[in-house]
């Protein structure tokens, strides 16, 4: 009886290629998803805290103009670390690049896309403000601005710093020397090029070419006040004139009143007929001038007349002299003559003339 074998199943090449092919497809896909994904991933989760932070800094700030600090809350949002300054480019405004940097170290480039270095200058302050970030996703085309390109940074007062781009590197990570400090207020940019690529750095170094006003202290324009012209001062009439005021008029009458009197033409007002006293004379004429100076009518006249009574010396009273001098009543001159007072007591004259006194006291 014959026996037949069959031969041993044999594993076919093409099944272990195919399963080789298989085990390094798997392999390339995790490797691809590790390297492009992750970093992808990383890269859109930044972007999205950036805009949270541009959203909080734009609601934070109410549209002031540069140098005008808020009143109330100042700009950004948040913490000093998650929002310390907004970074701008006029230069390049057809990108609209702006971006809101944290104040830490470079591990925070991890979670946002810019940071100010932790320790170096604030914004507009004396030294090296330094500021890197990363190109992805929204600063692509950064690497056209160029010297003289302006940067604009707003810090949380919300007053905007303006620095110029003095010089422009391109260089290796490891032959970057611009992050020390400065002796002038200065800004130092740093990112990566190329575009989704970190081989390179590039450096930009700006100086600050003007610091935003204060805000203004100064009281505006007062309102207009109406000040209401002074009163006008009416003119003081003194019916009695002061007693030195009454020679005055007297003088241009002193010539009649000498040729009608006759005894002095000398002095007005003064008693110089009297030879006995001088001194005591004109102290008694002042008294005696008022009484006639301030009425130009006859009627000082007998005021005068009483002057004499009282004193006491009765040669002044008979003499009839002082009669004429009523006559000549446009000038008040020879109300003196009569002033013959007894020079012994001028204090007597005062006496006998309160009357016309009083009535010149309230007049001024």
């Amino acid at each position: 009886m014959l026996t037949s074998f069959a031969p041993a199943p044999s594993t076919s090449p093409r099944r272990a290629v195919r399963v080789a092919s298989v085990v390094v497809g798997t392999a390339l896909i995790l490797t691809a998803v590790l390297v492009v994904g992750l970093p992808l991933l990383g890269v859109l989760r930044r972007g999205s805290a950036d805009r949270q932070a541009l959203d909080r800094w734009n609601s934070g700030a109410t549209g002031n103009r540069a140098g005008a600090a808020l009143a109330a809350g100042g700009c950004g949002g948040g913490s000093a670390n998650d929002s310390y300054a907004l970074v701008s480019f006029p230069d390049l405004g057809n990108y609209g690049y702006a971006g809101v940097a944290g104040d830490g170290t470079w591990s925070m480039l991890l979670q946002r896309s810019m940071v100010h270095y932790h320790g170096t200058a604030a914004p507009g302050q004396q030294g090296n403000d330094v500021i890197a970030f990363h190109r992805e996703p929204d600063f692509q085309h950064i690497d056209q601005l160029g010297v003289g390109g302006i940067v604009d940074i707003q810090d949380r007062s919300c007053r905007v710093w303006q620095y110029r781009v003095t010089q422009r590197w391109t260089l290796s990570p490891d032959r970057i020397t611009q992050l020390g400090q400065t002796p002038d207020a200065e800004l130092t940019l740093v990112t990566c090029t190329p575009w989704w690529q970190d081989y390179e750095r590039i450096v930009w170094r700006a100086v600050l070419v003007g610091a935003p006003a204060a805000p203004s202290t100064t009281p505006g324009p007062a309102p207009q006040v109406a000040v209401p012209d002074p009163a006008p001062v009416p003119a003081v009439t003194s019916s009695t004139p002061a007693p030195w005021v009454t020679p005055r008029p007297a003088t241009s009458p002193a010539p009649s009143a000498a040729s009608t009197a006759g005894p002095s033409p000398a002095p007005v007002g003064l008693g110089a007929p009297i030879t006995s006293s001088p001194p005591p004379g004109p102290t008694g004429t002042p008294s005696a001038s008022p009484t006639a100076g301030p009425s130009a009518s006859p009627t000082p006249a007998p005021t005068s007349t009483p002057t004499p009574t009282p004193s006491p010396s009765p040669s002044p009273s008979p003499s009839p002299s002082p009669s004429p001098s009523p006559s000549p009543s446009p000038s008040p001159s020879p109300s003196p003559t009569p002033t013959p007072d007894p020079s012994p007591t001028p204090t007597a004259t005062p006496t006998p003339s309160p009357s016309p006194t009083a009535s010149s006291s309230p007049t001024p």
